[in-house]
């Protein structure tokens, strides 16, 4: 416990502490079509990804401009029309 609170003060109050320890945000989507080589390096699936987007009401993925996988591994859309 110790080492996870420290980590995270250092990664609070270093730019390049934070870089080591958190990943960079990652994109899967972009402009509607799939980014395989990040998908494989995350693990995963297409699956996944178009379940989160039904969840938003998205049933297709040409109406999605970007997708992208958040250091807290959350999934970030973004759709053609503006909406979040």
């Amino acid at each position: 416990m110790f080492w996870n609170v420290a980590l995270d003060w250092l990664a609070y109050r270093s730019v390049l502490v934070r870089r080591l320890v958190e990943p960079p945000v990652l994109p899967v989507v972009h402009e509607g079509k799939w980014i395989r080589r990040n998908l494989k390096r995350q693990w995963i699936t297409t699956d996944e990804v178009q379940s989160k987007l039904r969840q938003h009401g998205i049933e297709d993925l040409a109406k999605v401009r970007s997708v992208t996988l958040e250091p807290d591994g959350n999934l970030s859309i973004i759709r053609y029309d503006g909406k979040d």
